[in-house]
């Protein structure tokens, strides 16, 4: 089994040891979380982007084949989203240490009241957004574990408590970055709409 290492030697453990099941995922027309044991895959660029990839967004196979386009299932994400695109490739991306409170659409947003959980937003079409939850294992390595419906998710109540689910589920024995500041987590250019530029 092989081992893959993010940029700086941060080792990304949680592959290999997902690596080691061939158990399947359960899609539905609103969400998809993946069952534990599910290889992860580096998403790659929409080719051709005329972008490099200078950032890391790691996901299980399930959630590739619909954010890359090749589930050709009604419902889900444009896989042309310009967030990923923007993520991956090194581009401005906007990132919220608090959430969403004041309605800024950051393309990151950490969520309250759990410990280091993160949704990546995919706000357009308006009527079909997204939301990737994951946590950030290094800078600039993102790994994303469940989709959800920005409809499903709808109510703060019921929004936590995925939060919740997702952070139980996360191994114990893998690691996760804690940060300070957005540009822990993410390299420039990268901006908190919450926090004042100087």
């Amino acid at each position: 089994m092989q081992t893959l290492f993010l940029v700086h030697y941060v080792k990304l453990t949680i592959i290999t040891r997902i690596a080691i099941s061939e158990l399947t995922s359960i899609p539905t027309t609103t969400h998809i979380i993946p069952v534990q044991g599910q290889r992860l895959v580096r998403m790659e660029l929409p080719r051709p982007s005329g972008f490099s990839q200078k950032r890391s967004l790691w996901v299980p196979e399930d959630i590739n084949e619909v954010l890359a386009g090749d589930a050709h299932q009604l419902g889900y994400p444009d896989p042309s989203m310009g967030c990923r695109q923007r993520f991956i490739s090194g581009i401005y991306v906007t990132g919220s240490m608090s959430g969403d409170p004041d309605g800024r659409k950051p393309d990151f947003e950490k969520l309250l009241n759990v410990n280091e959980v993160w949704v990546m937003c995919f706000r357009a079409p308006r009527d079909n957004q997204w939301r990737l939850m994951g946590r950030f294992v290094g800078q600039n390595s993102f790994v994303g574990l469940r989709l959800f419906s920005r409809a499903f998710l709808n109510g703060e109540e019921h929004y936590h408590k995925q939060a919740e689910s997702f952070a139980r589920d996360w191994p114990e024995t893998e690691s996760f970055l804690s940060g300070a500041s957005i540009k822990d987590y993410i390299s420039d250019p990268v901006g908190d709409p919450y926090v004042p530029r100087l």
